[in-house]
């Protein structure tokens, strides 16, 4: 249904869309974003060590999922107040619209960033095999996804992220059962001795091994924090805000979990698979992830009997998933601009207010365009440092706000700005024996900065002024029907 049917594209028909579907579009995010896209390369290289971010995003996401959607929703149904996102509710519960723009604009920039680097990838991808201008891959991707945003509303976009999702994880599934339908274990282990991988085959199929060598708990603990960027994002808050009822709510935590679960699963194996299958041919690491899915495809279905067609159809399928991954960095992306645009003491007309919605789209295509094309960072840091950026940043009043009663608006913007600045000193200012502390520790700045923001957040909220009672009262009710 197209939004113009609703006059607007922001803000409009809360409590639409059911359980699955918000299952399916929320877990495609960050799961798509890490599973589909960041790890397939790492994991094929340097072996089972690196599920265990997979394994961090999982406790991220039930943790979201478990303690906090639901806070969000019910938080959301007793106010009376206008809340369509994460950041309209920090302002709802502090009366801050600082907290509300601050955090608004981190997650523009992180979120701009996220999408960059990935069109940067997508569109080089699509330039050289159809031979176009990196450019214009990059503005026709761009165009398509604000005709997307602007003509498709919340629930027919779930809708279509969710049956892709749910492809995905068919496929995955279908891949492994046919690859052990074709080839037998004891095959697949002779072919893993003769690939170039580090370690031997049980070091390299090993979730405590990485690059061949036992991971120690500053490594663990590093991979596993990766997790908490699923909570210092905005999607999950976004999604449980526009879900029909408590039921639908109930049916969304147990599909969200089991979509989750299954897609870092099956799409791990096929990670660890994708060595013995391509050899002697091997990964150098420079691969995008699809060229990494064209050559394990290429090779499983060597010889068969209409392979080309089915290998496209596959490749599609990736593609589209990391193109509803797009979809919704775009769609939180404008709605946060729109968000900035203050609020109007003249009463303005619907179709004044659906104009500002479209403009709050374009600019953030024109955004993005521009930081693709003239960002010079390699993807993959790009994305590290802004999922990081919200892991230190945001994770902690996230949580504070919605399970610590007591917690206040100095608190939480003391709590932002102290895990960002923890997060950029501990990864960038050399500070041991002219190191960062991150490389010289081995620790990941998201932990360090997610542990500052939330000691500062309980420090200061403990000696500043809480909430009025009205606000009070609010967060009591949503904290009885919890139970």
């Amino acid at each position: 249904m197209s939004v113009f049917s609703d006059k607007r594209i922001f803000g409009i028909k809360r409590n639409n869309v059911g359980g699955i579907t918000t299952a399916g579009q929320v877990s495609a995010n960050d799961i798509i974003l890490w599973s589909v896209f960041l790890l397939p390369v790492h994991i094929a290289m340097f072996g089972a060590g690196q599920c265990i971010v997979a394994v961090g995003l999982f406790i991220g996401n039930v943790f979201g999922w478990l303690f906090l959607s639901k806070r969000m929703n019910s938080y959301t149904e007793f106010s009376d107040k206008k809340i369509h996102n994460a950041s309209e509710f920090f302002e709802a519960r502090y009366g801050s619209k600082l907290i509300k723009n601050l955090s608004g604009f981190i997650w523009i920039l992180s979120l701009v960033s996220i999408l960059a680097a990935v069109l940067n990838n997508v569109a080089e991808m699509v330039s050289s095999y159809l031979n176009f201008d990196k450019k214009v891959c990059m503005g026709v991707v761009l165009l398509l996804l604000v005709l997307a945003t602007v003509f498709f509303d919340n629930k027919a976009i779930g809708i279509g992220k969710t049956v892709i999702f749910i492809a995905l994880i068919v496929l995955s599934i279908a891949t492994i059962v046919y690859l052990f339908t074709t080839h037998s274990a004891v095959e697949l282990l002779d072919i893993y001795r003769k690939t170039d991988i580090p370690g031997d085959t049980s070091k390299y199929l090993n979730i405590l091994y990485y690059k061949g060598e036992r991971a120690d708990v500053i490594n663990m603990i590093s991979m596993l924090s990766v997790g908490m960027g699923c909570i210092g994002m905005p999607f999950m808050y976004k999604g449980v805000i526009n879900i029909r009822d408590i039921k639908g709510l109930d049916s969304s935590r147990i599909w969200a979990v089991t979509f989750e679960g299954l897609t870092i699963i099956s799409t791990s194996v096929i990670s660890l698979l994708i060595a013995p299958v391509i050899y002697p041919a091997a990964l150098s690491g420079n691969e995008s992830p699809f060229e990494a899915y064209n050559m394990f495809y290429k090779s499983l279905l060597a010889g068969k009997e209409y392979s080309y067609g089915i290998r496209m159809a596959v490749l599609i399928i990736y593609v589209m998933a990391v193109a509803i991954l797009m979809e919704s960095l775009m769609r939180n992306v404008s709605e946060h601009i729109r968000g900035l645009v203050p609020v109007m003491k003249k009463q303005i007309s619907v179709k004044v207010k659906l104009v500002i919605d479209i403009m709050a789209v374009i600019v953030a295509a024109v955004i993005v365009f521009f930081c693709a094309k003239y960002l010079d960072i390699e993807f993959t840091k790009l994305i590290l440092l802004s999922w990081g950026i919200c892991a230190s940043g945001l994770a902690a009043p996230c949580i504070m706000a919605l399970m610590w009663k007591k917690s206040t608006k100095y608190g939480i913007l003391s709590g932002i700005i102290t895990g960002i600045t923890t997060y950029l000193i501990w990864r960038f200012v050399p500070i041991l024996n002219e190191r960062a502390m991150s490389d010289a520790t081995g620790l990941c700045a998201d932990i360090v900065g997610f542990l500052f923001s939330m000691a500062v957040i309980i420090i200061v909220s403990m000696f500043t002024k809480k909430t009025d009672e009205a606000e009070q009262r609010v967060f009591e009710q949503m904290r009885m029907s919890q139970r």
